[in-house]
């Protein structure tokens, strides 16, 4: 993945699956892989995000 470290990315991934917000699903690859996907709880956030990325590209984009 382009733009993040690999630490930055499982610590921010970490996080977000101990606030409850994803969850991990391990494969049969071994501890290194797995998929992951909202809760119900982070699915609350998608109306909140989307509001976010609106007011983002409306606002935003031409301020660099």
């Amino acid at each position: 993945m382009d733009g993040i470290s690999t630490r930055t990315l499982s610590v921010r991934l970490k996080t977000l699956c101990e606030a409850g917000i994803i969850v991990r699903t391990s494969d049969f690859g071994g501890a290194a892989s797995g998929a992951y996907a909202l809760t119900e709880q982070g699915e609350c956030l998608l109306p909140v995000i989307d509001a976010m990325r609106t007011f983002g590209n409306r606002f935003l984009v031409d301020a660099t």
